[in-house]
């Protein structure tokens, strides 16, 4: 998948860590780990449906635009790809 646009913001040193944290718990880039954010986060207020919900055509478990899909954990636990 090619992407069309470049974003930047600006980030706390704080903010960098945790998103370096999070994309390293979840086995993704940081710009992957954003692009999951977003996604995850418009799912979750309603603004589109989550794919899992979806009666689409296509690949069984397909993730959000062609993003790998992950097992969530436990807090203190692994996430692992599915």
């Amino acid at each position: 998948m090619g992407y069309s646009y470049t974003f930047t913001f600006r980030l706390t040193a704080e903010e960098r860590q945790l998103l370096a944290a999070l994309a390293q718990r979840l086995y993704r880039t940081e710009s992957s780990t954003l692009r999951w954010l977003i996604y995850e986060a418009a799912c979750e207020r309603g603004i589109i449906q989550h794919p899992a919900e979806a009666n689409t055509v296509g690949r069984a478990g397909a993730s959000h635009v062609g993003e790998k899909r992950h097992q969530t954990a436990a807090p203190n636990q692994e996430t692992k790809e599915l």
